[in-house]
């Protein structure tokens, strides 16, 4: 007899479902040889997305979600690896002009990558990251003018003279190690 409540789903299972997901269709995107030691790289580019580079980014995911059994280390490190990237790749004109289908296919995958690390288990990961930060840095009287650009938030703008917040003026309470907001005191400024 199946049960009549549904088994709810806790976010933190939907983000490592999407990571389960999301992890191997990067390295397929980004051409990465798993199971390899051979690699390439090209003398004179600073290219952060050589043959080398790619298989030490997929160890660091799954070394991350080792260490971070929520998932949100590896959503963070995924969603940089892929902005990253996504600037540094380009097409040329003639491209454009002669292959199209092949950057629109390329382009589809991308977009399809880009929908799948962006879902709301992953947005909820990355705000509540942000949100421990922002409450961390306030808590200990960081200039959070220093982190304006990674929090993404106006009210770093809203802080002290002199861009330092000033006690009492944290969105929530104070956060301390071992509350649910865990690893957050170990965030140093």
């Amino acid at each position: 007899m199946v049960s009549s409540m549904a088994k709810e789903v806790l976010p933190v299972d939907a983000l490592n479902e999407i990571l389960n997901e999301a992890i191997p269709r990067w390295a397929k995107l980004t051409g990465t040889k798993l199971g390899t030691n051979a690699f390439s790289f090209t003398v004179g580019s600073n290219s952060e997305f050589q043959s080398w580079d790619l298989q030490k980014y997929v160890k660091d995911l799954n070394e991350s979600r080792a260490l971070d059994i929520t998932g949100t280390t590896a959503i963070l490190l995924l969603r940089g690896l892929f902005e990253g990237y996504v600037k540094e790749k380009s097409f040329s004109v003639h491209a454009l002009l002669y292959v199209p289908d092949k950057i629109e296919k390329t382009m589809a995958a991308l977009r399809s990558f880009h929908e799948l690390i962006t879902r709301p288990p992953c947005e909820e990961a990355v705000t509540a990251f942000r949100e421990t930060v922002r409450e961390v840095a306030v808590h200990y009287g960081y200039d959070l003018g220093k982190l304006k650009k990674y929090l993404d938030d106006e009210r770093a703008r809203r802080a002290a003279p002199g861009g330092v917040a000033e006690p009492g003026h944290a969105r929530g309470p104070p956060v301390h190690a071992g509350s649910s907001r865990r690893k957050a005191a170990a965030i140093q400024p």
